[in-house]
């Protein structure tokens, strides 16, 4: 940089140049200022703070920027715009141009220079959600992928505004998008009709040639003011550089980048902005702004309303090849098999209500929505779509990053999610031995030899009088079946003939007593909910356990969405 310096600097020491063309606003035209040569500043790559001013000695090309904010300003009033989201490369352009809106509108800002495609997709999703109007500034590289994920987000509607600040937007191929309807205007600051040349050095040749007609014009001007001698040391004299400045902003043309006129400062004055919008054919001219008329914005809707007219109202196709897949509620038929029904069914009927159209159903070829088999082939319908077969599909079928690649979507008219279904237990009425259910096998066992250890226990104690108290004849009475007797008795809440008189076998009873209470009241509480509730129990919570059994088969429809999300699923457990 400093070696080029000392070379234009010496240039402009040594060869007495008289003007000087540089592209861009830098050190040369500080040269130019220093050397008192005029410098005329193509300015296509200077950043914001060097292009919106002019020097003592420069004159800017381009358009300034001041007026293409106070454009797009003129612009968000007269769309009204509440809310916008700005999607941007440079953050110098960022500032310049959101600066003026911030006072009256809110600003998304969304800086798009280094994200990847499933980092755009995302910003696009989120715009889609917050706002309707979307400013591209100067993304020109990257407008045709934004542009093809938005149509597949169903942002390329009559319900978003899209303004594209770019120069040469409209060299871009929009072929896939003049039937969408959508409000996309392009605000060229270096053409004001769709007729561009659409390469770089083509484009920078035009802005040369704008040049050297202001160049002519001021020499036309010097002659037809003064004398030829005069004149002629006015461009060749090296003290008169100020002279042939003055002369230079004094120049009118009318050039490729529209009217050229310099202000006192330097800068162009009286600049005319065509407006382009996308229509049919392409880019068409529908109004243009002028800093010079006291309503700057003139806005041509007729111009766009026309093609608008002509495609809405002309016929469509009249016959449609559609292939399904029985889903209900979506896609069914009727009780008789005769016909087809279901919410699409009836959403086709609607379609053909605005537009009169016929269409034949036919079933998919082989029953499925739709996989790749590999070399760039699909079955099921989307094969039937990309192979000609059927005109349209109409159908539950998932919108996905794979089959976007394959096949065009509508808005989706429904959002959902993948779980799990599983078959509930059928409950029986109760069986005859329900009432053995609160209790295990096992308890019951020992239950029953408690009630036999227990009279055996109370029959030895009276037996052999350990502690007793009573008569001889009483406890010979008090046999071994009686005592088991007693502790059955007891159990079930019953009286017997005999009891025991001994004062040790009496605190054996109580014992007893209070374990048959304990017994009881876990067994009616129990009787209850096994008789009256149903538990609910899900051996399969989630995927993991559905993977960690083997009790249960499982599966999923063919070539559906969700097989295409297992296969390529970098999750361990949904491998």
């Amino acid at each position: 940089r400093l070696a080029s310096y000392n070379i234009v600097k010496d240039a402009l020491a040594v060869n007495n140049l008289a003007i000087v063309i540089t592209p861009r606003r830098d050190y040369i035209a500080d040269l130019c200022q220093m050397f008192t040569v005029p410098c005329l500043v193509l300015s296509t790559d200077g950043t914001s703070a060097e292009r919106s001013v002019a020097g003592n000695m420069t004159l800017d090309m381009t358009i300034p920027e001041h007026m293409q904010q106070t454009l797009l300003f003129d612009l968000s009033a007269h769309l009204d715009m509440r809310e916008i989201a700005m999607l941007y490369r440079k953050q110098s352009d960022l500032i310049y141009l959101s600066g003026v809106l911030e006072n009256s509108v809110k600003v998304h800002r969304f800086n798009l220079d280094s994200v990847n495609d499933s980092e755009l997709f995302a910003i696009l999703n989120h715009v889609r959600n917050d706002v309707r109007t979307v400013i591209l500034i100067d993304l020109y590289y990257n407008v045709s992928t934004l542009f093809y994920k938005a149509l597949r987000l169903g942002m390329l509607i009559p319900e978003f505004n899209w303004i594209v600040i770019a120069t040469q937007m409209e060299c871009i191929d929009m072929t896939e998008y003049l039937h969408t309807r959508v409000n996309l205007i392009t605000i060229d600051p270096l053409h004001g009709e769709p007729e561009p040349q659409c390469s770089r050095d083509e484009f920078t040749r035009a802005m040369l040639d704008d040049t050297v007609a202001v160049i002519i014009d001021a020499v036309r001007q010097s002659y037809e003011s003064m004398s030829e001698a005069d004149a002629h040391a006015t461009w060749a004299d090296a003290n008169t550089g100020q002279r042939r400045y003055e002369l230079l902003k004094q120049a009118v043309i009318s050039g490729n980048s529209g009217r050229v006129q310099f202000g006192s400062s330097g800068t162009r004055v009286n600049v005319t902005i065509g407006l382009l919008k996308l229509a049919e054919t392409g880019f068409v001219v529908t109004g243009n702004w002028n800093d010079g008329r006291e309503a700057r914005l003139h806005y041509n809707h007729d111009a766009y309303e026309k093609w608008v007219d002509k495609y809405h109202t002309a016929a469509p196709p009249k016959f449609f090849r559609i292939t399904t897949v029985l889903d209900p509620p979506f896609v069914m038929l009727n009780l008789n098999g005769s016909a087809y029904e279901g919410f699409l069914i009836d959403l086709l009927a609607e379609l053909q209500a605005i537009w009169p159209f016929e269409y034949v159903i036919n079933p998919s070829r082989d029953g499925q929505f739709g996989s790749p088999k590999g070399n760039g082939e699909w079955n099921g319908m989307i094969g039937e779509l990309r192979d000609g077969t059927a005109d349209m599909s109409v159908a539950s079928l998932t919108i996905t990053n794979e089959r976007m690649t394959a096949i065009d979507f509508t808005k989706p008219y429904m959002t959902s999610g993948s779980g799990l279904l599983m078959m509930t237990k059928v409950h029986s009425a109760p069986a005859l031995f329900a009432f053995m259910e609160p209790f295990d096998n096992t308890v019951w066992l020992l239950i029953f030899v408690s009630v036999l250890v227990c009279g055996i226990v109370l029959y030895t104690i009276n037996r052999w009088k350990l502690v007793g108290t009573g008569s001889t004849d009483d406890e010979a009475e008090f046999t071994l079946f009686e005592g088991i007797w007693f502790t059955f008795g007891s159990f079930v809440q019953l009286g017997t003939d005999y009891e025991p008189k001994a004062v040790s076998s009496r605190v054996l009873s109580c014992t007893w007593w209070g374990v048959i209470l304990i017994l009881i009241s876990s067994y009616t509480a129990n009787l209850a909910s096994f008789l009256t509730v149903e538990v609910l129990s899900q051996p399969i919570n989630s995927v993991q356990d559905l993977v960690n059994q083997n009790e249960y088969d499982y599966g999923t429809v063919r070539g559906s969405s969700l097989i295409s999300y297992l296969n390529h699923s970098t999750n361990p457990t949904l491998q």
